[in-house]
């Protein structure tokens, strides 16, 4: 009885331990002085945010100047929502909304693969302003 109480406690803590590696805190970015010392119009940079999200399956929406909606619905089964607010000196990428993500409001916690489909935005963005002349 005791052998069969500890096997089943051992278990629970390991169910535990593998359900809690499912999410981590939002990643949001800030690349709001990446471009400080370029000569980039908030247009080639509005451009470049667009061409990099697309790489990897990012809709984009231009909500106004200044700020880009852009969305990805990965497999048909995970909608992620972010906002890229943008300027000539750069950009920041903030978590919008979720859906099928296990977002937590409250503990700002998120799954594991939201961050890093937002890093691949990231440095697909990175990238499109690099050809542009960026760093």
């Amino acid at each position: 009885m005791k052998k069969t109480a500890l096997i089943t406690g051992v278990l629970l803590v390991f169910v535990l331990m593998l359900s809690g590696c499912r999410t981590t805190t939002v990643y949001n970015i800030d690349n709001s002085n990446y471009l400080s010392d370029k000569k980039l119009t908030t247009s080639k940079v509005e451009r470049a945010i667009i061409k990099g999200s697309m790489k990897r399956g990012w809709v984009t929406k231009k909500i106004k100047t200044g700020l880009i909606e852009a969305k990805n619905n990965v497999r048909g089964k995970h909608l992620v929502i972010v906002n890229i607010n943008y300027n000539s000196k750069g950009y920041k990428i903030s978590y919008k909304d979720s859906r099928n993500m296990k977002y937590d409001a409250g503990s700002n916690t998120i799954h594991k693969n939201y961050n890093k489909w937002v890093s691949n935005l990231e440095n697909d963005i990175n990238y499109e302003l690099f050809q542009l002349g960026a760093k």
